[in-house]
């Protein structure tokens, strides 16, 4: 039984999420067991028409408070959104990655921003991309 159903949002349609998520976070039979009491809490929720909230999914992953769950949840959809949309990134040129420096130059470091003109990245990939190459230089 698969529980990644569990975690989509109401105002979203994230199948393209999903099955990438199962690949990489494969629900093994010991994690399922591991969290049987969670997850069936979690159907039970699903079942009775309540909301899921991020609460009751950081209960069930137990190491994470739910903000936490939230961003991880946002930034994997985001990026899995991103490959969906536009492929794989290509690899980060010269040229971009001037452009990138002039733009934090000149505007500081609004990566979400910079987004509008490198829409293949996210912005914690053209956070890493440029600290990398500052402090290669």
């Amino acid at each position: 039984m698969h529980y990644y159903h569990l975690f989509q949002t109401s105002n979203r349609d994230l199948k393209y999420v999903i099955e990438p998520l199962k690949k990489k976070y494969p629900l093994t039979p010991e994690i399922i067991s591991k969290n049987q009491i969670g997850l069936l809490a979690l159907e039970a929720l699903e079942i009775s028409g309540k909301k899921i909230i991020w609460h009751d999914i950081s209960s069930v992953v137990r190491s994470r408070i739910s903000q936490s769950c939230l961003v991880k949840w946002r930034r994997l959809a985001d990026k899995y959104n991103r490959l969906n949309l536009y492929g794989k990134p290509e690899p980060f040129s010269t040229k971009n990655l001037k452009t990138l420096q002039e733009l934090v130059k000149k505007y500081g470091p609004l990566w979400n921003k910079f987004l509008l003109i490198f829409p293949q990245y996210t912005d914690s990939q053209l956070y890493y991309i440029y600290r990398k190459h500052s402090r290669e230089n």
